[in-house]
């Protein structure tokens, strides 16, 4: 009725095939595992590569933009030189024709009226040409103002990018 036990033998046979089965199936699945992984380490290893190629692209963009920087910084000097020099030669040329112009006049000495009146006209053109010229400056030390307002915040944003770290990569 009861079937016999089976013998020692027999019994480790049995733990033998067993364990045998299951280093079979252990190695499977560790080598399974491993092709995941490398799968995984390749997937990975593209995706940097991807960012890479976007931070060097990123990298020739703010060399381009600085390198613009350094031609406008120089653009504004100039023309802040031009402006200076501008107004210096017109206040010389102010000056100039209006000691020319009442030179001619005491010369000419025939009759204060007529003298009076072009010393007048030429007064009234040399304030008008000075009002014309003082507003020209203004404006162009407005625009120069503004330019180097703006200068300045490229400058902190260029700044802040550098300092700011390296974006992560995105996980899935």
């Amino acid at each position: 009725m009861n079937a016999p036990e089976p013998s020692l033998a027999e019994r480790v046979t049995r733990l033998e095939i067993q364990v045998a089965s299951m280093h079979a199936e252990l190695k499977g699945l560790i080598e399974t595992s491993v092709a995941e992984l490398k799968g995984l380490i390749a997937a990975l290893s593209a995706r940097l590569d991807a960012q890479n190629t976007r931070l060097d692209e990123h990298s020739r963009r703010m060399d381009s933009l600085e390198s613009h920087m350094r031609k406008l910084n120089s653009t504004i000097i100039i023309t802040g030189i031009t402006v200076a020099l501008t107004v210096i030669f017109g206040v010389g040329a102010i000056n100039s024709s209006l000691i020319s112009g009442m030179t001619a006049a005491f010369q000419a000495g025939d009759g204060s009226a007529r003298w009076r009146a072009t010393v007048e006209r030429d007064i009234g053109d040399l304030k008008t040409k000075f009002a014309e010229m003082d507003a020209r400056q203004r404006r162009d030390s407005a625009v120069l103002a503004q330019q180097g307002l703006e200068l300045s915040e490229i400058r902190k944003l260029l700044e802040r990018r550098a300092a700011a770290p390296a974006p992560e990569p995105a996980k899935r």
